[in-house]
């Protein structure tokens, strides 16, 4: 039940005329409710006080806060109870993924986050996307840890590095398509009626000449903050912001579309293919140039053989390492001269940088599974 007024008892006296009928329909039809389980919430900014309010000769406790259909609803009507619930649901699996990180591939940690963390983040993000900048870093701070768990870096590695080389992009892109995708649900397929009446008309709609931007929604005039971040203002910014061409697609080819476009896609995506965890955890540390293997790095040392202990040395200049890297360079120029990738001069003529980037990433001509073998 709700009610809406500015005087406590008003809302007092209706609720209990309220409760008092409900009382009746609920012994008309031999139906029980929990009065413990029945809780009292009162939306307001200010404080209020008012007579507490009973259910069957029982006084109902009142909250600041309800989760309700797995969102955290606070009395203010602000985000961070639900954040700071959300925020400890999810370490529990990333507390998973930490005792995991030695034991199994990347690529099954990387399948665990998608499968139970991520979904976590992702549930109801459209209702609670306006939180305040500390709470949307706490969020953000959950899929970075466990970004630098799958792919066991450092925890010194920048975190929009790694989420590029793992082509996952930030939950704030991600809230932004998402309200994308509820606001063209709404626009183009049928919605409920109190949705209809509150979204903003297309210029279509409200003209008949021929517009250039025919498809953009009308922008609604906003003298609060919290008004300009609701869901409705949001939303028309980011549809007026895409192109035509967009804006007049299906449902399907309209989420490919916005995926791509706000989404990252990193052109050089780390393969996480490896058995060995650990081996996987430092070549992923190799390739982000976040290893150990770093003269400004605290606890860098000389090399065995009393050189410069370097990515360059070790993968191609030290002579304890000279017989397996002899292997392994003769398999890739097995592997490069097979696919006509290079000709034997030019495999002749490539330099040590050339050969390092091939070390750690493979190539562009090779096929995926090639390239990572």
């Amino acid at each position: 039940m709700t009610f809406q007024k500015t005087k406590s008892y008003n809302l007092h006296s209706v609720l209990s005329s309220d409760l008092k009928t409900l009382q009746s329909w609920v012994d008309l039809w031999s139906i029980s409710f929990s009065a413990s389980k029945t809780k009292v919430l009162a939306i307001s900014s200010h404080v209020s006080h008012h007579p507490p309010l009973q259910w069957a000769n029982h006084i109902l406790s009142e909250e600041d806060s309800h989760k309700h259909l797995g969102l955290v609803f606070h009395r203010s009507l602000f985000w961070h109870t639900h954040v700071v619930s959300l925020y400890h649901k999810a370490i529990t699996p990333l507390n998973v993924l930490r005792k995991l990180r030695s034991s199994v591939p990347k690529y099954v940690l990387l399948i665990l986050y998608r499968s139970y963390i991520l979904p976590l983040l992702d549930c109801g993000d459209v209702i609670y996307d306006y939180i305040s900048t500390a709470d949307s870093g706490r969020l953000e701070n959950v899929q970075a840890t466990a970004a630098k768990l799958i792919l066991g870096c450092m925890q010194t590695t920048l975190h929009l590095e790694i989420l590029n080389k793992l082509s996952m992009s930030p939950l704030h892109l991600r809230r932004n398509c998402h309200i994308l995708f509820a606001f063209h649900k709404i626009l183009v397929g049928p919605c409920p009626t109190f949705l209809a009446t509150l979204t903003p008309k297309l210029f279509h709609d409200l003209s008949n000449q021929s517009l250039r931007h025919i498809m953009n929604v009308q922008s609604l005039s906003c003298q609060t903050a919290l008004f300009h971040s609701s869901f409705f203002l949001k939303a028309s910014r980011l549809w007026n912001s895409l192109p035509t061409s967009v804006q007049s697609l299906g449902p399907n080819l309209f989420r490919s579309k916005v995926t791509a476009s706000i989404c990252w896609k990193s052109h050089q995506v780390l393969h996480l293919c490896g058995v060995n965890p650990r081996a996987t955890s430092w070549l992923c540390m190799l390739r982000l140039s976040r290893s150990p293997l770093k003269p400004d790095y605290k606890h860098y040392r000389l090399c065995s053989c009393a050189l410069s202990q370097t990515e360059t040395h070790i993968l191609l200049e030290c002579d304890l390492t000279r017989a397996p890297r002899q292997v392994i360079s003769n398999s890739i120029r097995n592997i490069l001269l097979k696919e006509q990738v290079f000709t034997l001069p030019q495999l002749n003529r490539l330099s040590q940088a050339a050969w390092k980037r091939m070390l750690l990433f493979g190539h562009a001509k090779l096929k995926p599974l090639t390239s990572r073998n």
